[in-house]
């Protein structure tokens, strides 16, 4: 089976890199990590990714047009904001994201939940189906 490719979209270098390592316990994925969702739109051109791990603070003021275009052009694709409140929930919620998860959500969680994901890729490896759980 053909690695699934994870995006972690994330401003800081520290939670970027600590995603890169925790993911590394996945099996069977791909990582491609940037700190700009520009960058992660020339990326997926290239190769779309089945998952995305945003940080709802990379950039604050282009949430909701990069998610419309990310829906746009890549509609399998599995998003997951990384949020730090309830206020930045809501917000994520709005802009059509898959899954909401808190960035203090404990790494065994955030592990068993991409797995999880992962494992609903559809027959095809084309992305993720569009309910998981």
């Amino acid at each position: 089976m053909k690695p699934a490719l994870v995006f972690i979209v994330a401003c800081s270098g520290p939670l970027r890199e600590g995603l890169s390592i925790l993911l590394q316990t996945v099996n069977n994925i791909g990582v491609v990590r940037t700190f700009d969702h520009s960058t992660a739109m020339w990326d997926a051109t290239l190769n779309p990714p089945q998952l995305i791990l945003w940080d709802w603070d990379c950039p604050p003021s282009h949430q909701q047009s990069w998610m419309a275009q990310l829906q746009t052009q890549w509609p399998t694709t599995y998003t997951i904001a990384l949020v730090d409140d309830e206020e930045q929930s809501r917000l994520a919620t709005t802009t059509g994201v898959n899954l909401v998860l808190t960035k203090g959500t404990p790494a065994a969680k955030l592990v068993a939940t991409i797995n999880n994901l992962l494992r609903n890729l559809d027959a095809s490896g084309r992305g993720l189906e569009r309910a998981p759980f």
